[in-house]
């Protein structure tokens, strides 16, 4: 994110948009993953994505689709990209917590999470039902 440093909040929204509701990121996803969550988005579930992304770059995506989107953030200061985050970094011990202050999971009965990095493995551990990098994995 330090590239985008100096770069009008506006300008830097505007390429944000345009690459989270283009193809290259609907591409990257997983066809069996994205199948999945769009099919629990149609059985009435809560859908979130949780990434260490920066959610500029995801929450277009999330918002076509209508998941809700938890992501790191960037942090602007008088209208200009900083280049740092304003957000801790959604990664590890920090996407559980990011969860948690987002639902109260004791509304739920059952977690499924979908996970392809190391900064995943706590909030997979959270989970009932967990898949690493397209792999069911045992409870």
């Amino acid at each position: 994110m330090p590239f985008f440093r100096g770069v009008t909040h506006s300008a830097f929204c505007e390429k944000a948009d345009r690459f989270g509701r283009g193809e290259w990121l609907e591409n990257s996803i997983r066809t069996e993953l994205l199948n999945h969550l769009l099919q629990a988005k149609l059985n009435g579930n809560t859908v979130a994505i949780v990434s260490a992304s920066l959610g500029a770059w995801i929450r277009p995506w999330c918002e076509q689709h209508g998941f809700i989107c938890i992501s790191s953030e960037h942090e602007v200061l008088e209208g200009v990209v900083t280049g740092r985050l304003a957000t801790p970094n959604c990664y590890g011990d920090e996407k559980v917590r990011r969860i948690e202050s987002e639902f109260n999971l004791a509304d739920y009965c059952e977690i499924e999470a979908w996970g392809n990095s190391r900064g995943d493995r706590e909030m997979l551990a959270m989970a009932h039902i967990r898949f690493y990098k397209g792999k069911q994995q045992d409870s």
